[in-house]
């Protein structure tokens, strides 16, 4: 098993990662510039989120000014953004009483407002469509979309300075705390016995569970939030093996429902002829006997396919960020 270096750990639970480690007190051009994509948005050009009173969610904002009438919604904009620029961040709007109310910066934990008598909190859709999200708390906002490649952060307390990173690696050296801060990278879980393994250019969040057939360790690993194991790379195939420490272990995929065709357990996609090429040797998965639908790694030092009764450690891996 590869150790993990001896830093301070950020301790994620069931938040994506990045949300995580980069509230949006830290300097937002540092931010943006490095670890997240962002765009503009303008309200005239998008479509609006609502908020209602029976949502769940608790987000208010604080008003600009007392309500103006007579408007409909698009004006009820246009005016507060003329009227108040970069600082009119939404409206509450009553449709039958065309009564218009502006708003600064959305934020949770504020009172929503009362439908019936004030009406409907409206902020900025940025698109989610297409993957990027309105991302609001400590008294700023951004509309964003998190970047694939920040696996980590440096942060200093006192300067608020944060410096996104790429994969933790072993042999680079640690920040200087002093002046740099802290390095940070997410915790997938340990207390469920998970660990973020790291090395090769990759890392996994993933747990040995103890030999059984192969239908039985894939539900014990889906009842803990997971999937039998993928490895699309060599690398990450030689992670996994250096996590089980040289065992024979059970990995998430096999063609038992197709011969011939094996199917990744996490995204139900179809095993590639160059996956194939790359992760099994040249004479295998040959389904010898007529009954190898399951596949394992360490078999000697790539993967194999085997019968699914077969009982070994399978390794179970489920999603950090």
């Amino acid at each position: 098993m590869i150790p993990h270096p001896v830093i301070p750990i950020h301790r994620v639970k069931n938040r994506p990662f990045l949300k995580s480690l980069f509230p949006l007190y830290f300097p937002l051009p540092v931010l943006l510039s490095a670890a997240v994509q962002h765009v503009t948005y303008t309200w005239g050009t998008i479509v609006l989120r609502s908020f209602k009173k029976s949502s769940s969610t608790q987000l208010g904002t604080s008003q600009l000014a007392s309500p103006w009438t007579s408007l409909s919604l698009s004006a009820c904009v246009a005016r507060c953004l003329a009227e108040y620029s970069t600082s009119c961040f939404s409206v509450i709007y009553h449709v039958n009483l065309q009564l218009c109310t502006p708003g600064s910066m959305v934020s949770f934990g504020l009172p929503l407002p009362d439908v019936a008598t004030e009406g409907v909190l409206y902020y900025p859709d940025c698109g989610n469509t297409t993957g990027f999200t309105l991302e609001l708390g400590y008294g700023t906002q951004a509309c964003v979309k998190y970047s694939t490649s920040c696996f980590s952060v440096i942060y200093h307390v006192d300067l608020q300075l944060c410096t996104p990173g790429s994969m933790v690696s072993f042999g680079l050296p640690l920040p200087d705390v002093a002046t740099e801060g802290i390095l940070y990278y997410p915790d997938c879980g340990n207390t469920t016995g998970f660990t973020l393994e790291l090395g090769y250019g990759t890392q996994a969040c993933v747990k040995l569970l103890d030999s059984k057939n192969f239908d039985k360790q894939r539900a014990e690993c889906a009842s803990l939030g997971g999937y039998l194991a993928s490895a699309r790379t060599i690398e990450k195939l030689q992670l996994l093996q250096d996590f089980a420490e040289g065992k024979i272990a059970s990995m998430g995929l096999d063609d038992q429902v197709t011969e011939g065709i094996f199917i990744w357990h996490d995204t139900g996609q179809p095993l590639t002829s160059e996956e194939e090429g790359v992760l099994f040797p040249s004479f295998e998965p040959n389904n010898s006997g007529g009954n190898e639908d399951c596949v394992v790694c360490n078999f000697p030092d790539l993967m194999n396919d085997v019968p699914c009764h077969s009982h070994y450690p399978a390794i179970c891996e489920r999603p950090w960020e």
